[in-house]
């Protein structure tokens, strides 16, 4: 559902991109105001009592146009320009930049922060243990950093091909105390990472000569990367696992970017934005202390309901499907990467 509903997101921008491009392209072809308030026309007169027509090689910019009304006109010429030379060529025609930015991500983990949960009630209903402390909590939040060229095609519409790295990671730990058997502890430490890929088409909005405002969405090559590690500790010894698995899937993204201009060719940036992206069929080697390695294991997404009619939740490393008796569900575990993302840097115009 999150796939399709980025997927039509993405089509509804490349179909507004196809409905606008046309004004905007006649709106560059004719407008002659160029980003400012003031426009000035002037011709270059060649007699006292002529005035050269010949518009192609003396219209000059060089007058007042404030709040809708011409305030006047002047005849003095201080520059000349021909429209063969592209008069407009500083705000009309093809810019390029570079975006580097880093902040703050949060991603949704579902299938994870469920499974946490779920343990962290089912010991606490129990009258065998008692929990001393901690709880088991999903990594959600994390960090983003990355780069993006943008292509300005015109002053309102560009397009940008970015790269960058997302690291979400947490520790966390339940204490237990064991009738019969003392403390235990179980801790984990799950790690999620991806390289993005990105393509965004940006519409713009020109605030004023200071600040831009744009708008963003696209789609982007996700090669993630989701590492498992548990720890059941006992009163005398310690038993680990760990998982290991890469997974590359296409996902989508849209935001809002303010640009505040604090030179011709520099500016700061501040991002906003909500990617939809998950990592499927997670599939790696397992291990277990004292087993042998499990090889090319799948992560499973199990739910089962205990003799007594409680449900629980696990994620399993087996090669095929769990089939046990008090399973009630199972699939393929994911990693949802979907969430929102805050990031700040810089923007270099050549």
């Amino acid at each position: 559902m999150a796939e399709k509903a980025g997927f039509r997101m993405l089509i509804f921008l490349i179909a507004s991109f196809l409905f606008v491009l046309p004004v905007f392209m006649r709106a560059e072809k004719t407008a002659l105001r160029s980003g400012s308030d003031i426009l000035i026309l002037s011709l270059e007169p060649t007699k006292a009592s002529e005035v050269d027509t010949d518009l192609h090689s003396r219209l000059i910019l060089e007058s007042v146009f404030k709040g809708g009304d011409w305030l006047g006109r002047s005849y003095a010429p201080k520059a000349q320009q021909t429209l063969g030379d592209d008069l407009f060529s500083d705000d009309g025609g093809v810019k390029f930049g570079l975006k580097l930015m880093g902040g703050l991500a949060q991603i949704a983990n579902k299938d994870l922060k469920t499974e946490y949960e779920d343990v962290n009630r089912y010991y606490s209903n129990q009258t065998y243990t008692s929990i001393v402390g901690g709880s088991l909590k999903a990594p959600q939040q994390g960090y983003e950093a990355g780069g993006e060229i943008v292509i300005d095609l015109m002053p309102q519409i560009g397009i940008g091909l970015g790269a960058g790295y997302l690291l979400v990671e947490k520790e966390s730990a339940l204490e237990l105390d064991v009738q019969g058997s003392g403390r235990q502890t179980n801790s984990t430490k799950p790690k999620i990472s991806a390289i993005p890929f990105t393509a965004s088409l940006y519409l713009g909005l020109p605030v004023g000569d200071f600040l831009n405002l744009k708008a963003f969405g696209g789609v982007g090559y996700y090669m993630g990367k989701y590492e498992w590690n548990s720890t059941w500790t006992y009163s005398s010894y310690a038993k680990k696992s760990t998982f290991e698995s890469e997974s590359n899937v296409i996902g989508f993204h849209g935001g809002v970017s303010l640009e505040f201009n604090l030179a011709d060719s520099f500016a700061f940036v501040v991002d906003g934005m909500y990617r939809v992206a998950k990592l499927k069929d997670l599939k790696g080697d397992y291990n277990f202390t004292g087993d042998p390695t499990l090889k090319d294991a799948y992560a499973w997404y199990v739910e089962g309901r205990s003799s007594s009619g409680e449900k629980w939740i696990e994620t399993m490393f087996m090669k095929e499907e769990p089939t046990f008796g008090d399973v009630e569900s199972v699939r393929k575990a994911e990693v949802d990467l979907s969430g929102f993302a805050a990031k700040a840097g810089f923007k270099i115009i050549f």
